[in-house]
């Protein structure tokens, strides 16, 4: 029987953070830059909310820390847009990935309650083209139903401030 335990793994992390590096690598600096965006990736997200307030244990919030491929902050506009980025290359496990954001978007509203209770949070997917597949419909309408959403291999600028 053949061992499938390790299947995707490494292959599929390499073609994930490519698909990531080329999504972040057209967003608009310019646009970020005049409209005062922070940008907070992975562990850093956690390192500004700790200099918010470094008496909070998020531990004692959620049970287990999420991390964001990516986070745009608006002070301006009190915004904090959680983005992930997901590409597939053949059905696969990011199938399952990409219907958990109602879970995650209730988890990040639950610790931002406890750093700036009115700062507006919103939950986003960058996705490859594979998911404009036919077999994705319910997921897709999923997302939105979560008050989520997704949009295919880039995100439009005004969608980080609004």
């Amino acid at each position: 029987m053949r061992d499938n335990s390790r299947a995707g793994g490494k292959n599929t992390n390499l073609s994930g953070l490519s698909f990531e590096d080329e999504v972040f690598s057209k967003l608009d600096i310019d646009f970020i830059l005049e409209n005062e965006i922070e940008l907070y990736p992975k562990h850093s997200l956690y390192r500004w909310l700790s200099e918010i307030d470094s008496e909070i244990n998020i531990k004692e919030i959620i049970s287990k820390k999420l991390l964001p491929d990516n986070a745009f902050y608006s002070a301006r506009h009190n915004v904090l847009h959680i983005i992930e980025v997901k590409n597939q290359l053949r059905s696969g496990s990011v199938d399952e990935k990409i219907q958990t954001c109602g879970f995650k978007l209730r988890q990040y509203r639950k610790i931002l309650s406890h750093y700036v209770p009115d700062m507006k949070i919103k939950f986003s997917y960058i996705l490859s083209d594979w998911f404009k597949r036919d077999e994705y419909l319910d997921s897709l309408e999923y997302i939105e139903e979560c008050d989520c959403n997704f949009y295919f291999n880039s995100i439009p600028k005004e969608e980080l401030i609004v």
